[in-house]
């Protein structure tokens, strides 16, 4: 577990894999974060995790449906989460290969249409692998 004081609340992120079935897909979330602030409980599933974007000592995870703020370094977020399904494609973007639509040398395209900026060389070598696991 990992805690960090939120204001007057604490957060608790825990990482734990986790069937999803509350839409009954075939989906399985490998991971879920849920926090405590206060009163306040929300489960966050990997598969909807499209980029996480540092912020100073926050960061934005940007969802599906929705952008969340938490207090943690991305760093912190990137040993929680699958690193079979999430890669650190420049200092301040984690993204969820699940989501990937394209990429070129200077950028990668998220099925939602967004494009980050692409700093890592070896990003193509990772998403090929990421390929291979899933058509296993």
């Amino acid at each position: 577990h990992l805690l960090a004081v939120l204001g007057d609340g604490v957060m608790e992120v825990r990482c734990t894999a986790v069937p999803r079935v509350s839409d009954g897909s075939d989906d399985i979330a490998l991971a879920h974060v849920t926090s405590l602030a206060g009163t306040d409980f929300r489960t966050v599933y990997a598969q909807d995790i499209l980029y996480a974007e540092a912020s100073g000592k926050q960061i934005l995870l940007h969802m599906i449906d929705r952008v969340e703020t938490y207090n943690y370094l991305i760093g912190e977020l990137e040993k929680m989460l699958p690193r079979t399904l999430f890669y650190r494609i420049q200092r301040s973007y984690l993204i969820n290969l699940q989501h990937v639509e394209s990429y070129d040398a200077k950028s990668v395209t998220l099925k939602n249409g967004e494009t980050l900026p692409l700093k890592d060389r070896n990003f193509q070598s990772a998403y090929r692998n990421f390929i291979f696991l899933i058509n296993r």
